[in-house]
């Protein structure tokens, strides 16, 4: 499929206001759930992206241009990251508000099964993680939509029995 450029400014805008709520998402996800710091990074983001024109296939799906700006937007904050200039949160403000935050501790529990899981296996995990469906990921991963839904199965049952050696227990 060959590339274009998106041209215009206002196709790139149309662009982001059409994700902006999943650009929101990973840039508040970024700031450890900080809603002044993950506003700074969403402005920082559409200033860069705004900037630039992406290159996606002139008939890119909704799912290609969300699968573009995730890359995009986490690289825009990994370079952010490492200015210093850039607010960070203090270690043990992160530690504080992981132990408040049982949804942080879940992600924590799924990262840590997951280091036992294979390359791809980690992969499926990490977009079904990020709100994609099994059909989404089956056009990203070039697979069936069953076929994924199989393998989140078989995923599941896997992160169980690691689960149960772990911490010697058994799941119902």
């Amino acid at each position: 499929m060959p590339k274009t450029d998106i041209h215009t400014a206002d196709s790139t805008v149309e662009l982001l206001l059409r994700h902006r709520r999943f650009i929101w998402w990973l840039c508040l996800h970024h700031a450890l759930n900080e809603v002044e710091y993950g506003g700074d990074l969403v402005q920082e983001v559409f200033a860069v992206l705004s900037r630039c024109h992406p290159q996606l296939p002139p008939d890119a799906s909704p799912m290609m241009e969300r699968a573009w700006l995730r890359t995009a937007t986490r690289n825009i904050l990994s370079n952010l990251s490492r200015r210093p200039t850039v607010h960070t949160v203090p270690l043990d403000k992160r530690h504080d508000r992981a132990a408040d935050d049982e949804e942080l501790k879940l992600r924590e529990l799924v990262d840590e099964l997951a280091a036992y899981l294979d390359d791809d296996e980690r992969q499926l995990l990490q977009l079904h993680l990020d709100g994609f469906s099994p059909t989404d990921i089956g056009i990203i991963l070039g697979a069936k939509a069953d076929t994924v839904r199989h393998r989140l199965s078989r995923l599941v049952g896997k992160m169980r029995v690691i689960y149960e050696k772990l911490y010697n227990t058994h799941l119902q």
